[in-house]
């Protein structure tokens, strides 16, 4: 018996270590393929060397714009200032760049000081964020440097098996809230400005809790979209108050946790109930849907919807529906992953709640390749299958900063009339430091 656990964690460890690799595969600054973590944070090589070149000549930008362009892989270029303010918001250190002997003399740290004080804006962050980056290079550095108060211990291994049969329970649960005898919500013409800290202990102010009902019955338009992704947030707060782990954070680490995940888990919840549906197309919790390519109802697509999921779309049917149809995904490893989508890495928050979530994501890791190996006894097959799910989390990933893309155009704030609550979650809180340059 003793033996047989062993070698189960032993056949584990290989996969979660290449596993942890692939996750970090983007840049932390502009969405490129990263190659590793520079300078402390997670970047391609362009970052990397705009940031050396910065700190090494004391290179000094300035934004025309009022220090918020937007920082991705096609127009990194765009605005140096807002790029090298991005590197330091994601926890690049000016004190790594070394000279190219490998000993930083005291020219170069009088110009890494004269860099930092040239944004006094990053500073904050940036010292939270240079934590952050030391804390997160191992399991050693973590157990050494903080101390896990009691209560952010988490179920031992031994209870691993029985975690999907938990979330299951959780899921029933939240599904049969119901609160249908309230009169007075608001409409989907009604913009929603209540802050997301009042939104989070009060979800009832932004919709009721009718039965999700992901039907496809009726074409999607944009009163649907807003009333279905309204339905969503709700189901959401319920349900993320509902896990254990969430349960062991402080409350303000509670929503933050919570106000920067909901696309992440948005995006996975829809995409999974499409994939089950008997309809092509992407559906929503209030029965609408927007029609994929080979749907029979593909023509009657609502013109504003079409605009909405331009190039989102693909996105969701390529990277998300098609794979798991692809490798069947059931229910059980559908819960387990939406369940990592909100703990996949440590942000802005108190350094016990940061460790809290770390060992939350990488229990829920063991948790899904335990439960594959239960299925599998290959164990290459095993590791193949655990892989593919959770590259699932980086198209999560893409999904959102797309959408944050369009949220910022100023032809699609147009279009659509999107409340700040809808636009906070897509925010980083790095896009809510006001710059000065």
């Amino acid at each position: 018996m003793l033996n047989s656990r062993k070698n189960s964690d032993e056949d584990q460890s290989p996969i979660i270590s290449e596993l942890q690799k692939e996750l970090n595969s983007v840049c932390d600054v502009c969405g490129d393929v990263a190659n590793g973590t520079k300078y402390g944070a997670f970047a391609c090589n362009g970052c990397k060397g705009f940031f050396r070149r910065s700190v090494k000549d004391r290179r000094r930008f300035c934004c025309r714009y009022g220090g918020d362009c937007l920082v991705q892989k096609d127009q990194r270029n765009a605005c140096r200032a807002c790029r090298l303010k991005k590197c330091l918001n994601v926890g690049m250190n000016p004190n790594s760049v070394q000279n190219e002997r490998g000993r930083k003399s005291t020219k170069a740290k009088e110009r890494q000081a004269l860099l930092l004080s040239q944004l006094p804006c990053c500073s904050n962050s940036l010292q939270w964020k240079n934590k952050r980056s030391s804390e997160t290079q191992t399991e050693i550095i973590l157990q050494n440097s903080i101390s896990p108060s009691p209560k952010s211990s988490l179920p031992s291994l031994d209870n691993d098996l029985s975690i999907p049969a938990v979330l299951m329970l959780t899921e029933k649960g939240v599904m049969e809230i119901s609160d249908d005898y309230l009169l007075s919500v608001p409409s989907s013409n009604q913009k929603i400005d209540t802050p997301f800290e009042i939104v989070y202990t009060n979800p009832q102010l932004v919709s009721r809790r009718y039965k999700i009902n992901f039907s496809a019955e009726k074409i999607l338009d944009q009163d649907q979209l807003i009333n279905g992704w309204r339905r969503h947030l709700v189901y959401f707060i319920d349900w993320f108050k509902r896990l254990e782990d969430v349960q062991q954070l402080s409350l303000p680490d509670q929503i933050i946790l919570a106000k920067y995940r909901i696309p992440y888990h948005g995006w996975f919840f829809h995409a999974y109930n499409s994939m089950i549906c008997d309809k092509t197309g992407i559906c929503y919790a209030n029965g609408a849907y927007h029609p994929y390519v080979g749907d029979e109802r593909y023509i009657e697509r609502d013109p504003a919807m079409i605009q909405f999921h331009a190039k989102i779309e693909d996105m969701i049917f390529n990277g998300l529906i098609y794979p798991m149809r692809k490798w069947n995904m059931d229910y059980c490893e559908y819960l387990i992953i939406k369940t990592m989508s909100i703990f996949r890495h440590e942000i802005s928050m108190s350094a016990e709640g940061a460790i809290i979530v770390k060992k939350a994501y990488e229990k829920y890791m063991r948790v899904l390749f335990k439960y594959i190996r239960q299925k599998e006894s290959d164990l290459s097959k095993a590791h193949e299958r655990m892989y593919n799910f959770v590259l699932l989390l980086n198209t999560l990933t893409a999904i959102r900063m797309k959408i944050k893309e369009k949220l910022a155009k100023t032809n699609f704030a147009n279009l659509f009339e999107i409340d700040s609550l809808t636009q906070e979650s897509y925010k980083t809180e790095n896009d809510e430091i006001n710059v000065v340059d």
